[in-house]
């Protein structure tokens, strides 16, 4: 399903043979950031595989945002990208299609029809339970001609052209 993985979740693991260094995460981040920059996916879509652990994994991903930033168009969840307004088998967790949501995130204006995410103009989900509502972030810049999709639901990061 991915091309790409981070490894971040084995960062420092004694148990594991080669050990795998904070070093190496970066490079893997690194790696997917500048074949994106070289216009590796201008054709077809990508997902790096990353985790949302600990502050390692975490942080690493805050540390590297503002280079995915730069390669990429728009940074949002997985489902926003696949225009999933219902993404998961609850169904009370609804969010804003592709559209709608990039349009809230860059200020401009969009109205779908027929889309049962939330309400135009909504970058967030909404759903009636804790659990429904943190499922999913992200964040719309302008960059390069690319979509990132950023999810930190045991998170991977998609591109989708």
């Amino acid at each position: 399903m991915w091309k790409y993985d981070s490894f971040d979740w084995e960062a420092n693991d004694a148990a594991l043979k080669p050990l795998v260094t904070p070093q190496d995460v970066q490079n893997n981040y690194d790696t997917f950031i500048g074949d994106a920059t070289s216009g590796d996916f201008d054709t077809i879509g990508a997902i790096i595989l990353t985790h949302e652990l600990n502050n390692f994994t975490m942080q690493t991903a805050i540390d590297n945002y503002e280079k995915l930033a730069a390669a990429f168009d728009h940074i949002v969840p997985v489902g926003v990208a696949l225009n999933k307004t219902t993404p998961y088998v609850e169904t009370n967790y609804t969010q804003s299609n592709f559209a709608d949501y990039v349009a809230a995130r860059t200020g401009g204006s969009n109205s779908t029809s027929g889309s049962s995410g939330s309400s135009a103009g909504s970058p967030s989900g909404t759903g009636s339970s804790a659990e429904a509502t943190s499922r999913s972030t992200g964040v719309t810049l302008r960059a390069s001609g690319l979509t990132l999709v950023l999810a930190l639901v045991g998170a991977l990061f998609v591109v989708a052209l």
